[in-house]
């Protein structure tokens, strides 16, 4: 996470596009993906990406308010 800690949203969407390639079913990779993608205003890959985390563990509760729910 220290890319997007860091706020460096492009970096971060790219470390996480990675892991969600190499652990498809890490529900914290597709999260974090998420958030750096609201990060870089992409709303539309943001929205996906939270809800395939909540679909792999909908024991989420922040992701759940992410997604505005």
């Amino acid at each position: 996470r220290s890319s997007l800690e860091a706020r460096d949203c492009t970096a971060a969407r790219t470390d996480f596009q990675e892991a969600t390639r190499l652990a498809p079913e890490n529900a914290v990779a597709w999260a974090s993906l998420g958030l750096s993608a609201l990060c870089l205003d992409d709303p539309a890959t943001a929205r996906r990406a939270l809800e395939r985390s909540l679909a792999i563990d909908p024991n989420q509760p922040q992701v759940r308010a992410a997604l505005g729910g």
